[in-house]
């Protein structure tokens, strides 16, 4: 026999044809790995939306408590500054009132001046408290309202995380 390339073609076409179809069961056994690793993949991406879901409503309800915290070191500010611009007030008039008891010429107005600058020196010592009440409360509030902003920065970096794992996934 002639070994031409065209008769090694045909052997090889030959051959080819003998080799047995793949039976049913195999066809059936690779349909159904399929079919298993889909449902598999399916509840793994269920799986990941709804901890996606818990995850937003998280950082949903810490942007709320981080608003909160922010709207009462706001207020707290504020009232602390009226304290001081309350004692700066009642300095500046207990030294006036001073100033005017020492230039006072007649006794009975420089007694009148004395027991005015009794007065405005309790409501002095009294802003000074209620000073230090306010830089106490402040300082709570700063405090609190880092600490909400640091949790609220760690639920969004573990979005950012998240988000770069489903964008890596979604390339695969």
């Amino acid at each position: 026999m002639l070994c031409t390339p065209f008769s090694f073609l045909l052997l090889a076409a030959a051959a080819l044809a003998q080799t047995p179809a793949p039976a049913p069961a195999d066809t059936l056994q690779a349909l159904l790995a399929e079919v298993h690793q889909l449902r598999i993949d399916l509840q793994a991406t269920t799986v990941t939306a709804q901890r996606v879901q818990i995850l937003l409503y998280r950082v949903q309800l810490q942007q709320s408590s981080t608003a909160r915290a922010t709207t009462r070191a706001d207020e707290i500010h504020g009232r602390m500054a009226d304290a001081e611009k309350q004692v700066a007030r009642a300095a500046k008039d207990l030294q006036d009132n001073q100033d005017s008891a020492t230039r006072a010429t007649d006794p009975e107005r420089a007694k009148i001046f004395q027991m005015q600058a009794s007065e405005m020196k309790r409501q002095l010592e009294m802003w000074q408290s209620e000073e230090q009440q306010w830089l106490a409360k402040d300082a709570e509030a700063q405090s609190q309202l880092r600490a909400e902003q640091s949790k609220l920065d760690a639920l969004q970096d573990t979005l950012d995380r998240l988000d770069k794992a489903l964008e890596n996934l979604a390339k695969q």
